[in-house]
């Protein structure tokens, strides 16, 4: 099967290749030119400890607010308040 990237760059994959109800994310790795889609609840089994610190790190990034946690909220006799 042949499938053509439009002048976006998106490609659309047909039903029956995507092994995975619709509305689910799935998770795109790029391994050399060979790029796996998996869906987004299976790929913790196969994450090493490197690839789930950069995912944690990753996301840590793109959620990054101007609001902090006070330091002294953190403590143990306030966290049971």
């Amino acid at each position: 099967m042949l499938l053509e990237v439009s002048g976006t760059g998106e490609l659309v994959l047909p039903a029956e290749l995507v092994l995975a109800p619709p509305n689910t994310l799935v998770a795109v790795e790029r391994h050399g030119e060979i790029v796996v889609l998996q869906p987004e609840g299976g790929r913790n089994n196969n994450a090493s400890d490197g690839n789930s610190i950069r995912s944690l790190l990753e996301w840590a990034e793109r959620n990054q607010s101007d609001v902090h946690i006070p330091v002294e909220s953190l403590r143990r006799e306030y966290l049971y308040d």
